[in-house]
């Protein structure tokens, strides 16, 4: 189980701790930890936080959380983390958009956490992203065999290709319509090239499969999260694509249901 990602510089890193260990408790030990530094402008400015000092900020607070996962003194005090957490630190991801970003998380020891569209870059989401992968790979900490990265990606199986525009057409057009306020996607984007801006593996089965499996990061991938996004499909439709995700697309990559 997961929570995305926590923006570590607008929150209390001991508070972040405390909770992870929680619901790591409950949970059985199956939380995954997402942390990354945040960058939207608006964001900081509604938590009163300079946007700034974001990566600063972030290295000192993951230094602190991390050391109170490890069950470390907090703080030089005789203060432990309660409940403890000791396997959660293996299940720790940091999210990033830059190579400088990548490197440092390899040095962590962390996972990689890809974002389902690079909104900052005209290229491919894949083809920008490529190069913060390999650095990743390049710098990592730990064994070969036990990087992880885990890339995020929208996934909308349907009967057809038509179909699965229609379901998921309004939510992409507020998307990009936001996106081109923002400055960051061009305006007069045909509702074909919206798609694709917004790098959306959408249609039949077989077309998602071969959409997937042609994305320059999936064969570095050991973990692949499917999400809606940008589409606002009902929740009748959204259950559906995650059946064909579960029980069609999944079986297509290679994926096996555990016994």
């Amino acid at each position: 189980m997961g929570i995305a990602i926590v923006i570590l510089p607008l929150e209390d890193p001991l508070r972040v701790a405390e909770d992870a260990a929680v619901v790591d408790t409950i949970s059985g030990g199956r939380l995954q930890l997402g942390l990354g530094t945040g960058g939207d402008p608006l964001t900081f400015a509604a938590f009163g936080r300079a946007l700034e000092s974001r990566r600063e900020r972030y290295a000192q607070a993951l230094q602190v959380l991390s050391h109170a996962l490890a069950g470390e003194r907090i703080n030089g005090t005789a203060a432990h983390l309660y409940p403890p957490a000791p396997t959660l630190p293996e299940r720790m991801w940091e999210s990033t958009l830059s190579v400088a970003g990548a490197t440092s998380i390899g040095q962590h020891g962390n996972g990689l956490l890809l974002a389902r569209t690079a909104f900052l870059s005209s290229e491919p989401t894949d083809q920008a992203q490529l190069p913060v992968a390999q650095a990743f790979l390049r710098e990592r900490s730990t064994p070969p065999e036990c990087a992880r990265i885990g890339l995020s990606r929208t996934v909308y199986p349907a009967a057809d290709r038509q179909t699965a525009m229609a379901h998921m057409a309004s939510g992409v057009a507020a998307y990009v319509d936001d996106m081109v306020r923002r400055g960051y996607f061009p305006a007069g984007m045909s509702q074909a090239d919206s798609f694709t801006r917004s790098y959306i593996n959408y249609g039949h089965t077989e077309e998602v499969v071969a959409s997937l499996r042609g994305d320059q990061i999936f064969p570095l991938t050991t973990e692949l999260i499917c999400q809606v996004q940008p589409g606002h499909p009902t929740p009748d439709q959204i259950t559906v694509a995650l059946e064909r995700i579960a029980t069609e697309v999944a079986p297509a990559l290679g994926w096996h249901r555990q016994p």
